[in-house]
């Protein structure tokens, strides 16, 4: 039977997931300089083995209380098709996961509506998680926007 490797990923206390084969690279949340008129949930950007990375505060782009970076917090990596990476801060990414196509359930309606990037639910232990493309947490216009500006 095949399986998928996922990132287990923490913004809160909820748990969510990504899969392994977008993953550019997992840091710490370091030092991120700030862009002046940015949108909010743009923290700012890094340099990363010489590239200039866009940082987005996944809780701020999700419009969930904002509890502040700990020794925990982590950015995740994201490479994308237009040949842009972004990292994404999240509380927590320390555990990868191998999930059975059984274990992944399509989203429900409630939750899916109108988040394209909601793709489905895993089960795994005693939890579920959703499962985000992270490509698609910023849309088309957001993307080039961030990328003009930096």
């Amino acid at each position: 039977m095949a399986d998928n490797q996922f990132v287990i990923f923490k913004l809160g206390r909820e748990k969510y997931c990504v899969d392994i084969s977008c993953i550019g690279g997992i840091n710490d949340s370091g030092d991120i300089t700030d862009v002046p008129e940015a949108p909010d949930y743009v923290e700012g950007i890094i340099n990363l083995r010489g590239d200039i990375i866009p940082i987005i505060n996944l809780k701020k782009k999700f419009k969930m209380s904002e509890t502040g970076f700990s020794k925990e917090s982590r950015i995740v990596i994201i490479n994308t098709e237009e040949n842009l990476n972004f990292g994404f801060i999240v509380d927590d990414a320390s555990q990868v996961i191998r999930i059975e196509e059984t274990d992944i359930a399509e989203a429900p309606t409630i939750i899916k509506s109108g988040k394209d990037y909601i793709s489905g639910v895993v089960k795994f232990e005693d939890h579920v998680a959703l499962i985000l493309d992270l490509i698609k947490v910023m849309t088309d216009e957001e993307r080039k926007s961030i990328a003009r500006a930096i």
